[in-house]
């Protein structure tokens, strides 16, 4: 039940960022679930500049009722049937990103390089 609706919701969030008119611009923010959620910057020891995202999540909820999307300038997670999507404050690259959930808090946690780091 809970992962039909769940699937429904992906779906439809999909949809909306595959539109013709979706652009940096155009991306509108959402927090449906009321997440906290913050933004941190790291640099690894190779060098390497990451934007992470945490997000807020209740620990006992299923990992399969989670669905992240990571966009260059955006990214859209669906948790549980409620949307949060978020602009980016810098451009990230999709390769390398790393979405993982901490055991121990059930925070979600995108690791994700920047694209020009300044």
């Amino acid at each position: 039940e809970w992962e039909e609706e769940h699937k429904d919701t992906v779906e439809k969030a999909r949809g909306l960022e595959e539109s013709p008119t979706s652009s940096k611009d155009s991306i509108k923010q959402c927090n449906q679930g009321k997440y906290n959620f913050w933004f941190e910057e790291e640099r690894s020891k190779s060098g390497v500049e990451t934007l992470i995202l945490r997000v807020d999540i209740p620990k006992h909820l299923s990992t399969s009722l989670i669905d992240v999307d990571i966009h260059p300038n955006h990214v859209v997670v669906v948790i549980k049937n409620k949307i949060l999507r978020l602009r980016l404050p810098v451009e990230v690259m999709l390769r390398g990103a790393i979405a993982r959930r901490s055991a121990a808090s059930g925070n979600l946690e995108l690791v994700m390089p920047k694209m020009n780091p300044k």
